[in-house]
């Protein structure tokens, strides 16, 4: 049974790459709209439907680790199962909305005043699980009357991103800040964590799609290489710049800097 959970594991690995592959010809055919519009719709479904495979896979896992008389050996083959799948499902995310930029038409942006508070917080709610299974210290300062011009969907994509890796690269116990600033004409709106960083040479690379950066001994946690891609991307469609201040061994700090009006 645990061989075979491993054969399934593999199966998911050769799928993702196919996808990537995917991905990529949909971008080169961009050009061509009607042809991009069929690889987003075949990405959109198929992503869907192994979204819903991968929570048939999650609930399975859940049930064997309650089991009893479990090996020491199988319960780091259940856990390693279970952050394949989570890691696997994040990817499928990600690929879906990498296929909307292909049908994605500059003039259809719709924007409306939000409170960058309340919009955050909706955010960071969806994080509760996982801050608290990690043991995470997680801080948020925002002044109430912050309300800026935009679209709600693209800016909080850009924030999950955010939160999300800095959850997934921060060691449990440790501190992640949240911090939005004015800044003349501007809201800065940072989220700062104390991961491994990132030397200089990655720096400008982890915004191109599918980038990660190979190195096990620091990045423990796996990166599905499209979140700062598509974030960088939504914040250029919503007028904005992100930025990233690191060093190696100090965190990381990311931050959208989006105009007021």
């Amino acid at each position: 049974f645990f061989s075979g959970i491993g054969a399934v594991a593999g199966g998911l690995w050769r799928i993702r790459t196919e996808l990537t592959k995917l991905a990529d010809l949909q971008t080169s055919t961009a050009a061509n709209a009607e042809l991009a519009k069929l690889h987003s719709n075949f990405l959109d479904t198929f992503s869907m439907e192994l979204r819903k495979v991968c929570e048939l896979i999650k609930s399975g896992l859940t049930k064997l680790q309650t089991a009893q008389n479990l090996t020491p050996n199988q319960k780091v083959i259940l856990e390693k199962a279970q952050l394949s799948n989570e890691d696997f499902t994040e990817y499928l995310s990600g690929i879906y909305q990498l296929s909307q930029l292909a049908i994605d038409k500059p003039g259809a942006i719709k924007r409306e005043p939000l409170n960058i508070q309340s919009e955050i917080i909706k955010v960071m709610n969806q994080f509760n699980l996982k801050i608290e299974e990690k043991k995470l210290h997680l801080t948020f300062s925002c002044p109430q009357n912050a309300v800026v011009e935009t679209n709600p969907a693209l800016f909080q994509s850009i924030i999950f991103n955010f939160i999300s890796n800095a959850i997934k690269y921060t060691e449990p116990g440790k501190k992640i800040s949240i911090k939005v600033e004015p800044a003349q004409k501007h809201w800065r709106i940072s989220v700062k964590d104390e991961g491994p960083g990132i030397s200089p040479e990655h720096q400008e690379k982890i915004f191109e799609k599918f980038y990660r950066i190979q190195d096990e001994r620091l990045y423990k946690a796996k990166g599905t290489g499209i979140g700062l891609y598509l974030s960088q991307y939504f914040a250029a469609r919503i007028k904005g710049r992100i930025t990233v201040e690191s060093k190696p061994g100090l965190g990381s700090t990311f931050t959208l800097i989006i105009k007021k009006n």
